[in-house]
């Protein structure tokens, strides 16, 4: 494994994203999982989880 996958799985963790205003969200609610999934037929029911992921952590802030 090279250094650059060290990184990634680091930045995977969750347990990386506890410090002060920062947070981990379910991969489900990422950018990239929603760009990926764009032309599924069931987007906007991905795009409505995603959201419900991002306002539940809003609870932190």
């Amino acid at each position: 494994m090279d250094d650059s996958c060290d990184v990634l799985a680091f930045l995977e963790k969750d347990s990386f994203y506890c410090s002060a205003k920062v947070f981990y969200i379910d991969e489900t609610a990422w950018w990239s999982y929603i760009v990926t999934n764009a032309r599924a037929n069931d987007i906007a029911v991905i795009i409505d989880k995603a959201m419900s992921v991002i306002a539940a952590m809003s609870v932190w802030f």
